[in-house]
């Protein structure tokens, strides 16, 4: 049961939310060996998100806050 229902959350379309926005993330999508970048001013709600909703769908993430291009945020790298 835990397998199937760690499944149905790794091909949902899951949000995270940045202070009211909605930002989608579909697992299924996130391929290995890609990354991506969310701006944000306050970082550490964000990834707290991030790392909780990628452990729940069975992804393994590496993260850093970066600043790119002049604007602060979050980069993602998927690993497997």
């Amino acid at each position: 049961l835990d397998q199937i229902m760690q499944e149905d959350y790794f091909e949902k379309t899951d949000y995270f939310d940045l202070e009211g926005l909605l930002i989608p993330i579909r697992w299924t999508d996130f391929k290995q060996h890609t990354s991506f970048f969310i701006p944000c001013v306050k970082c550490t709600r964000l990834r707290n998100q991030i790392i909780d909703k990628a452990e729940k769908a069975n992804v393994v993430i590496e993260h850093k806050e970066v600043v790119e291009k002049g604007v602060k945020g979050i980069r993602v790298w998927r690993l497997v």
